[in-house]
């Protein structure tokens, strides 16, 4: 819960350090240094009650509420091997600042016992679902989420995070309407539209995802990096009127946001040189200036008279025809294995979060399942990670037996870049 923001009794504020505690740090107007006074003075206090359970645990939750998850974990893990009876708020705040510092093994495990001993709790089965999906098991998570929804089925926050655990589950059509429920239950929320968005376009469906994201933009329109996924997919859907307004709109917030996002940049470039090459032909085309038509065709058809051979040249056309083929045949299925590598690629770019060294590793897997485990290594490919983005670049070799004796090496190169999916992750 939020710290409560109502004045307390001046009693109330001296004899409940938790509740002094909350009110000095939920002030908006208070300076760092204050906050840190009231550190300070709490572990005084945990020095003279060293023996009690409950001032670590403000102390804890205290470094926890500054950002200080490191400093917290050891005082909070203090408070519950002290403590006599357990307490579910001891083991939450645990959880919460595991889960801060990217430990969710060991958050997951905190919050199974929030679960053990408040099992009728929403907020303790929602941050377990929350902890198990970043932890990589999205389908142990859904049944964490249905449990909190059985006890409160109008919770809007619950429904975007079940999304995020059906979406790494690969239930795309399950994940998106577990959205469209978190829209309509909270309907003022511009990541609920966001992550709906990112599954219609996973699955398909631009023009919605467009939608989608259009009124995440409506709903948050100082994120820069909405501005930039809008332009992309209204961009591919050839709206570049549209996308050049969310591009400039972007760099309008964030003037260095394209730094990050070079096929954003790309977009834009292209938008605006199609726009240039518009206003020259305009220009250009000016009565008189054009040729006709029928003068075109007229000398394109001299052309192909030249190139037809005589009937006594039929067996050297016939030959090279057969040279023709014979190479295509043998370019065809490198080709094919490109086309299918790249693609899947582009699947695992938009895979639910993972470190870059898994994500690697899934390309590494990809490529060995088409036989280009010989050509594809490691050090030719790369996964760069940015904000909500991710992008894989991957080169290689590869060499194609057109005849006897003559083997050319083709170069394949290729990057993908995709929103990968961030579900909602409040602890509410």
């Amino acid at each position: 819960m939020p710290p409560s923001r109502t004045p307390a009794p001046l009693g109330q504020a001296a004899e409940d350090p938790p509740f002094r505690l909350r009110l000095v740090l939920s002030d908006e107007d208070a300076q760092a240094t204050t906050a840190q006074d009231v550190l300070d003075a709490f572990r005084s206090d945990v020095r003279l009650q060293r023996n009690d359970p409950d001032y670590h645990y403000i102390l804890g939750e205290a470094l926890a509420q500054v950002g200080r998850h490191a400093e917290a974990v050891p005082v909070l893990r203090e408070a519950i091997r002290m403590s006599s009876t357990e307490d579910a708020a001891y083991h939450c705040a645990l959880g919460t600042s595991l889960w801060s510092l990217g430990e969710h093994d060991a958050a997951v495990a905190a919050f199974r016992e929030v679960v053990r001993l408040r099992p009728d709790d929403v907020s303790g089965q929602n941050a377990l679902g929350v902890a198990l999906t970043a932890a990589g098991s999205p389908r142990e998570a859904v049944d964490a989420f249905h449990s909190a929804l059985r006890l409160d089925p109008r919770r809007a926050s619950v429904y975007g995070n079940l999304g995020g655990a059906l979406f790494g589950s690969g239930r795309h059509g399950d994940a998106a309407n577990a959205f469209r429920k978190a829209v309509q239950l909270g309907g003022g929320d511009a990541e609920a539209h966001r992550n709906l968005g990112l599954v219609q376009l996973a699955s398909g469906q631009p023009e919605q995802a467009a939608s989608s994201l259009e009124a995440a933009t409506r709903l948050r329109p100082d994120d820069p990096q909405g501005h930039l996924e809008l332009g992309d997919i209204l961009y591919a859907l050839g709206r570049d009127g549209e996308a050049l307004v969310a591009y400039e709109e972007a760099v309008r917030l964030a003037p260095g946001c394209l730094r990050d996002r070079p096929s954003s940049h790309e977009n834009r470039d292209a938008i605006r040189l199609a726009r240039l090459r518009e206003e020259i032909g305009s220009e250009a085309a000016r009565p008189g200036r054009a040729a006709p038509l029928w003068a075109a065709l007229f000398a394109g058809g001299r052309v192909l008279r030249r190139l037809v051979p005589s009937p006594r040249n039929a067996a050297w056309v016939v030959l090279a025809c057969v040279m023709v083929g014979r190479a295509a045949w043998a370019v065809l299925p490198p080709c094919v294995d490109y086309w299918s590598f790249k693609d899947k690629v582009a699947e695992i770019a938009g895979a639910h979060v993972r470190g870059n060294d898994e994500i690697l590793a899934l390309v590494m897997a990809a490529a060995a399942e088409r036989g280009l485990e010989a050509q594809v290594k490691e050090s030719s490919c790369s996964v760069d990670t940015r904000g909500k983005w991710r992008i894989i670049r991957c080169e290689y070799d590869r060499e194609i037996p057109l005849l006897p004796g003559v083997s050319p090496t083709l170069h394949f190169r290729f990057k993908v870049e995709r929103p990968f999916f961030a579900g909602e992750t409040t602890f509410t």
